[in-house]
Order: C-alpha cells, then sequence, then structure tokens
C-alpha cells in the first residue's frame, strides 16, 4: 500500500475510527454506480431530457453484473441490475412510442420483455405495436409466450384485459388476410 501510495503521489486510504477507508482524495468513478444514478435521475427529468439519460444510462449496461462470480451477493445483485435494466428499457420504449418511433419503440420493448418476461404491461405494448403495424401473428406469438410463461412459473393466465387484447387481434387476424 505504501509503495503504491508513493508512486502514484497520493495517499489510497485513510485511517479513521480504528478501519483503514478508501481515501477521501480518490474518487471512484464505475459503470454500475453511474448506470444506476443515470437511471435514476432520468426519473425526475421532462420527457425529452428522460429519454437521452436513459439512452445514456443503457449505454453503461454491458451485460451481466460479475459474469464469471457464482456468490449469492452477486447473484443478488446481478438480478437487481438486470431488472433495473430491464425497466429503463421499458421507460426508453415507451417515450420513442410517445414521439411516434414505432419500430425502435418495438425494438426496446422487446428487449426489455426478454429481461422482465412475466410483465403483462410489456407484452401489451408489444402486441399493440404489432398490431398497428399489421402483424397479427407476431402479436399472437407474444401473448402466447406470456401465457405459457406465467402458466409455468405462476400457474396463473394472463389478465382479462390481455386476453381480451389477444382476442380481439384473433377475430382482426380472421377477418382479414394476414
Amino acid at each position: 500500500k505504501r509503495k503504491i501510495s508513493e508512486v502514484l503521489g497520493v495517499d489510497l486510504t485513510a485511517y479513521w475510527s480504528g478501519f483503514y477507508r478508501i481515501s477521501p482524495k480518490i474518487q471512484l468513478n464505475y459503470d454500475v454506480v453511474q448506470f444506476t444514478e443515470t437511471v435514476n435521475e432520468s426519473a425526475i427529468l421532462p420527457p425529452t431530457e428522460s429519454a437521452t439519460m436513459l439512452a445514456r444510462g443503457l449505454h453503461l449496461y454491458r451485460g451481466h453484473f460479475l459474469s464469471a462470480m457464482d456468490m449469492p451477493w452477486v447473484m443478488t445483485r446481478r438480478a437487481e441490475l438486470a431488472l433495473d435494466y430491464g425497466e429503463a428499457l421499458a421507460m426508453l420504449a415507451k417515450a420513442r412510442e410517445d414521439a411516434g418511433k414505432t419500430a425502435e419503440a418495438l425494438g426496446l420493448y422487446l428487449t426489455a420483455a426478454a429481461y422482465n418476461r412475466n410483465r403483462e404491461d410489456l407484452t401489451t405494448s408489444i402486441m399493440m405495436l404489432y398490431r398497428q403495424m399489421g402483424k397479427h401473428s407476431d402479436a399472437l406469438t407474444v401473448y402466447e409466450r406470456l401465457s405459457d410463461g406465467l402458466q409455468a412459473e405462476l400457474g396463473v393466465a394472463p389478465a382479462p384485459n390481455v386476453q381480451q387484447l389477444a382476442a380481439d387481434i384473433r377475430n382482426e387476424m380472421n377477418g382479414s388476410s394476414e
């Protein structure tokens, strides 16, 4: 510790209350904190600024946290960050949808759904965008994936409003030639 501090020209640690701690002169900066802060800050910004902040935060997420480690605390943190990533994707997807960027919104919703497989709100948004694009069979495929997942993992069916949306899309599909 002493040699490294001499070479760097700064004390890396400070002794306080019987413990060595990282020196207050050291500024730590790493992607997990930046990602978390960026996503949290985006929630209080106006929509345009929020979308920019979310895009910046999503760029920081480069994959699963400490993917080569399997300690319980790492696995818990990894799951938390993956959920946060999925939520940030969903928020940016909504912003893109509201801005009329349908294809971009759909891609973001699909990625968000991969991180949050049983979220009915994401499935509903995906189904509605597919429906809007005239891709009824894709909308129903997404519905079936949700339905199968909910049944397998939780033993429940999708919410009535999601079932009704699927039925409406089926009816539209049967009434037209897709």
